[in-house]
Order: C-alpha cells, then sequence, then structure tokens
C-alpha cells in the first residue's frame, strides 16, 4: 500500500540519515585527532624556538659584553699609544737640541 511505501521509504531515509551522520562523525574526529597532533607539534616547536631565543639572547649578552671591553681596550691602547708618540717627538726635540749644542 501507499502507506508502507511511504514509511519504507521514510525508514531508508533515516538508516541513509544515520549513516551519513555515523560517517561525518568519523571524520570529525579524524579532524579532531589531526588537530590535536599538530597542536602538539606546534607546541613543541613554539617550545625550541624559545629554548633557542634564549640562548641567543644570552649569547648577544656575551658579545655585548665583549664589545663593551674591547671598547675600552681600544681606548687605552689609543692613551698608550698617544703618550709614546707625545715621548717619541719629545726625545727627537732633546736629540736635535743635542745635536744644535754640539
Amino acid at each position: 500500500s501507499l502507506r508502507a511505501a511511504g514509511e519504507e521509504a521514510l525508514q531508508e531515509l533515516r538508516e541513509r540519515g544515520q549513516a551519513a551522520l555515523r560517517a561525518s562523525d568519523a571524520e570529525v574526529q579524524q579532524l579532531v585527532v589531526c588537530l590535536e597532533e599538530l597542536d602538539t607539534r606546534s607546541r613543541r616547536q613554539i617550545d625550541a624556538l624559545r629554548d633557542a631565543n634564549r640562548v641567543a639572547m644570552e649569547r648577544n649578552r656575551e658579545l655585548g659584553d665583549q664589545v663593551v671591553q674591547l671598547h675600552e681596550q681600544l681606548g687605552a691602547l689609543k692613551k698608550a699609544n698617544a703618550a709614546s708618540e707625545a715621548e717619541l717627538a719629545d726625545s727627537k726635540r732633546r736629540e736635535q737640541a743635542l745635536a744644535q749644542a754640539n
């Protein structure tokens, strides 16, 4: 009868809908697993980058300290060089004075 055919069609639609819902749920579960894996990987990469950044910042501080020390050493060398040049000029003047005196 028509009613039985309608109920049968309705039942078939329900079964198809439930099958589609199960398939969709399985896809969603797969996506959740993939997202969790991506999240874990991303967190590991972020942690590794933080560690690398911390090491780089420490190295930068060390290099900055070395630059300051080298700058101070350069200043001391320039002063010593200027003193040596003044002493040399003074020595040359004395030498010329002695040469003129003789």
